[in-house]
Order: structure tokens, then sequence, then C-alpha cells
């Protein structure tokens, strides 16, 4: 298991974005710790962006200011498709990992930690 850490300094505005190297596995957790004084309106949310497949998002989490674990899953399927409901799976993602940040507040700080597995 591999950690990342994605930290943002909201602008003015409340805004931010962070993105480190790109990664390839299966998303296990994340963290997000908010600053003491960040907004309890502050949006923040986490996605992988790969040149091929564009965006996927992985965990959005809005107006909240209280730091959290987060486990995010994806529906798993069938052959042919379809959803199994009740069978979640870790999300598999391929690519560069991004935290955004709104309505954070001016100049707050915003940290996701994310947990991931390389395939095996």
């Amino acid at each position: 298991m591999e950690t990342l850490k994605l930290a943002v300094t909201t602008n003015s505005a409340g805004a931010g974005t962070a993105t480190t190297w790109d990664i390839m596995g299966h998303v296990d957790r994340v963290r997000i710790c908010y600053a003491t004084t960040a907004a309890t309106t502050c949006d923040a949310t986490f996605s992988v962006y790969n040149t091929t497949y564009g965006t996927q998002d992985v965990l959005a989490v809005s107006n909240t200011n209280t730091d959290g674990w987060y486990y995010p899953r994806d529906l798993a399927c069938t052959g042919t498709g379809a959803d199994i409901a009740a069978n979640n799976v870790p999300f598999y993602v391929d690519g560069q990992p991004k935290l955004v940040v709104a309505q954070g507040g001016d100049t707050q700080a915003v940290t996701a930690y994310v947990s991931y597995a390389w395939p095996v």
C-alpha cells in the first residue's frame, strides 16, 4: 500500500488545486484534513485524470470542514456490463491524481492523503 499527499492552500476566492505524479492501482481510502478555520461550506473533490480516458471522479465531499476517512467504491459488474447490486469494489485508477477545493475560505489548507495499492 502506498500513500500520496495532495495539499491545497486556497486562494482569496476559497479555491485551489493540487496534483502529483501518475499512479496506477486500486484506491483503498482517502483521508481529508481541513484547516481549523476552513469554511463549513468547503467542497473537496478527488479525481484522477488520464489523457486517454479523461477524468474519473473518485470522491466528492461537500459542505464540510470536518476531517474524515473515506472509502470510495465503484459498482462491480457482470461480464456483460450489468451492475451487480450491493457489490462494490475499490476504484481502479490510472493517471494523475487531483484534489480540487472550492468555497474553502481565504488561504485555508486542505490536504488529502490517498492510500492505493498497485495492481497484482
